[in-house]
Parts: structure tokens; C-alpha cells; sequence
């Protein structure tokens, strides 16, 4: 991947400023944290674990039954090291074919902001709200820096350097709130996400719990 930060704050501030303040009498704060699950590609799925999940956000209503959110999401996802090890190979000095006894670091990381559009379920039940979501934004796919010990003893450890790929990225999922006290609603939510990386695309499904709350 090559280096290529973005600037996933100042696109949040871009999106506030396009969500409010037509309904600033009912803006809603959000915050969540919860597991996420790497889907593809296969090398994603089969050599990074599950990581966790934490954001927030801001929500307006536009319509009766339509919600506009912008939502700030951080995922972790820890590498597989020994399945790494198996699945790598090196170059000796004398064009030999080593194999890798540790890897260790190399974990996975997307920082994103989506832009989301709700549809908010009619029910006739006000403690408790279904929705469907999407949306599309911008995420920083990130693997950090990672330490490779080959087969032999006699070969320094190799540094591997972390690097960046801005992505295009798209969101699609489903959820609920439901009452707690007043103005205050638990959160449960999964939200597909997809970051169109060089080449491929880096996809993982969160599932969160949290809290929504009025903000004004």
C-alpha cells in the first residue's frame, strides 16, 4: 500500500457543518464501542483477528422518517502473528528460500467518517425505533510497523514499515434504539462497511452498543 494519510477530522467538520442547523432543537449525539469482524480480502479474514470498534457521531432529522448522521468510527484489528509466519517466506543472503519463525506488530487499523442517511421505522411503540442505514465517506487504512525473525539464527530480525492507504468507503447496515430515561436511548447496532483500497477493498461488519443523547 502506499503512504497516502487523510484527513478524516477536517472532513467531519465539513460534514457537521452540512448537517446542521436546519434542526438544531433535535440533534442527537452518539457514542459506541463494540467488536468488528474482518470479511475480505481473505488474507484479512484469515490473518488478522476480530478486532473492537469505537465511535460517535452527530444526528439531524430531514424528514419524518429520515435521519442524516455523521459518524466517526475507529477499528483495531491485531495480527494474526503465527498464521503470518506460516503463510510468509525470505530471501537469504545467498538466494536461499527461508521460512519465518515470528512476525510480531503488524496490526490493522481504519479510521473513518461516513456520512449516513436513516430510515427510521413507523411504529406505533415510542420506546423503541428500528432503522436501516448508508452511507459513504473516507477512512485511513492503516498497518503499523512490524518485526519478521527468519529460520536463521545468524540474519537480523527484518523491519517491516507500517504504511496508509486513503480509501473511498461505503457503509450499509441496521439497528435500533430503545428508551432508557428521558432523552437518553441505547444503542444497538451492525453497520457493513467497505474501504476501496488500491487494488482490492478492506471490509469488516461492527457490532456496537451504545448511547444516543441530546446535545443542545
Amino acid at each position: 500500500m502506499s503512504s497516502c494519510p487523510a484527513r478524516p477530522i477536517g472532513f467531519a467538520v465539513l460534514l457537521l457543518l452540512l448537517a446542521t442547523p436546519a434542526a438544531a432543537d433535535d440533534v442527537v449525539g452518539y457514542v459506541n464501542a463494540g467488536g468488528s469482524m474482518p470479511i475480505h480480502p481473505f488474507e484479512f479474514e484469515q490473518f488478522w483477528h476480530p478486532g473492537f470498534s469505537l465511535g460517535g457521531g452527530i444526528g439531524v432529522p430531514i424528514a419524518s422518517d429520515w435521519q442524516f448522521t455523521t459518524q466517526f468510527q475507529y477499528q483495531r484489528f491485531g495480527a494474526d502473528g503465527a498464521r503470518q509466519a506460516q503463510d510468509l517466506l525470505l530471501a537469504g543472503p545467498n538466494g536461499e528460500v527461508l521460512g519465518v519463525t515470528s512476525i510480531e506488530g503488524r496490526d490493522l487499523t481504519v479510521l473513518s467518517v461516513i456520512a449516513e442517511f436513516r430510515f427510521l421505522f413507523p411504529t406505533t411503540s415510542r420506546s423503541r425505533t428500528w432503522f436501516l442505514s448508508f452511507g459513504a465517506g473516507r477512512a485511513d487504512v492503516s498497518t503499523s510497523e512490524a518485526t519478521v525473525t527468519s529460520q536463521d539464527p545468524t540474519l537480523e530480525p527484518i523491519v517491516i514499515l507500517g504504511d496508509t492507504d486513503a480509501a473511498f468507503t461505503t457503509s450499509v447496515g441496521a439497528g435500533v434504539e430503545i428508551d432508557m430515561s428521558p432523552g437518553v436511548r441505547l444503542t444497538l447496532d451492525s453497520i457493513y462497511t467497505t474501504a476501496f483500497t488500491e487494488g482490492s477493498s478492506t471490509q469488516f461488519l461492527p457490532l456496537r452498543l451504545g448511547f444516543a443523547f441530546p446535545v443542545n
